[in-house]
């Protein structure tokens, strides 16, 4: 399967976090505010840092449930209770189950608790005394944990993105009809796009024809009622038509703002050219431009896999020559029928006299031709409502 890349056919949009929260917790207004005066200045690499309050651990625990991607936590000891800080990063680990956001906690009273014995039973990641935090210090403190944050959460996506990348491919490894396979690409690829809007279809066409020829054997979302009719004459989006044209030329993927169009050819097996097209109603994060290449690897080998269970199939049950159905199907066919079936059909056999001495008086090829004379004939004669098939009797 030619799976060609060119990094000159990518416009890969990394969508990269512009935003990210702090929150602090704290009972005592008048640090509150100069924690946050403190943290005004703050400047992570150009983003918008937002700043969340609380007043109690009964308030923040609120607030984390509502801001599940809230990055850091400053967290004051003793508040309601001597131990509710401790209490609230229990149930931020155990019971919210955000293992991810980073816990600063603070404390006014020096000593009251081994600093060692905290990082050991509770799952904090710095602890300071509030008299010792100067704003640059403060900041420091913030923009490290702020950049430790952002790089678990990255790791964290990619783990679950490679786990949803397997179950996704063992999916489609089982499928070997291309309608059933195409289809099933498209609802893989809508799990790991996570895709609520937008549509994907699924086009061939053979390499040598125009793109005008492409039809369309799958599709969901926006492009379901464009099925079974040409691309070219269902998508009228001018951008999009060009961004295939694209790929056609460059046989190669091409990934755009707001879709992307996956590029798959099998020159070894067969004739046609297949080509994916996602729309979405937003870019394409970096991670997931990722994931759609490696994906496309597995779609490559599914597609060739598929194409070589159909050679294989013809070889089986069709006669290579003539290509007509083989006994080999007919007993096949048999087999699979339900008994109401069989009680209800007719099998009808016919012989060709000396079909054996004609070919070695005339040769095959005009045997072969009289085979094909009597086959037109008979699907002609039953208007096409029988299966014929060719066996030859030893």
């Amino acid at each position: 399967m030619d799976l060609p890349y060119e990094k000159k056919s990518l416009k890969a949009i990394s969508k990269k976090r512009n935003y990210c929260k702090v929150l602090s917790v704290e009972d005592d207004p008048d640090y509150q505010e100069a924690l946050m005066n403190g943290l005004s200045a703050l400047n992570y690499d150009g983003k918008q840092v937002e700043f969340l309050t609380a007043s109690s651990a009964s308030e923040a625990a609120t607030v984390i449930a509502a801001n599940p991607d809230i990055s850091v936590i400053f967290l004051d000891v003793v508040m309601e209770t001597d131990v509710a800080g401790l209490r609230l990063i229990r149930t931020i680990r155990d019971v919210i189950g955000n293992d991810l956001v980073r816990i600063v906690l603070l404390t006014g009273q020096p000593g009251m608790a081994p600093v060692d014995d905290l990082i050991g039973q509770y799952d904090i990641d710095d602890y300071w005394c509030k008299s010792d935090l100067t704003q640059a210090h403060l900041q420091t403190i913030v923009l490290s944990n702020l950049r430790t944050w952002e790089h678990l959460s990255d790791m964290k996506e990619a783990r679950h993105g490679m786990q949803l990348l397997l179950a996704s491919s063992q999916r489609i490894a089982s499928k070997s009809d291309i309608t059933d396979y195409t289809h099933s690409i498209l609802e893989e690829i809508g799990l790991l796009l996570k895709m609520s809007s937008g549509g994907i279809v699924c086009f061939f066409h053979p390499e040598e024809e125009h793109l005008e020829k492409a039809l369309i054997v799958a599709a969901c979302g926006e492009f379901s009622s464009h099925i079974h009719q040409y691309f070219l004459s269902a998508i009228q989006e001018g951008v999009l038509r060009e961004a295939v044209e694209l790929a056609n030329t460059q046989k190669s993927h091409v990934f755009q703002d707001g879709f992307s169009v996956l590029y798959f050819s099998n020159k070894e097996l067969e004739d046609r050219e297949y080509m994916v097209v996602v729309k979405l109603d937003r870019n394409l994060a970096g991670n997931e431009i990722n994931l759609l290449q490696v994906f496309c690897e597995n779609i490559s080998a599914g597609f060739r896999n598929v194409a070589l269970h159909n050679k294989l199939t013809e070889l089986a049950y069709v006669e290579p020559t003539l290509g007509i159905h083989n006994k080999n199907w007919l007993v096949r066919e048999i087999r699979n029928m339900f008994s109401w079936e069989r009680e209800k059909a007719t099998l009808l056999m016919l012989y060709v006299e000396d079909l054996a001495y004609t070919e070695s008086v005339l040769g095959s090829k005009y045997c072969d031709q009289l085979t094909l004379s009597l086959y037109d004939y008979l699907n002609h004669f039953f208007d096409k409502t029988v299966d014929i098939a060719l066996g030859i009797c030893e």
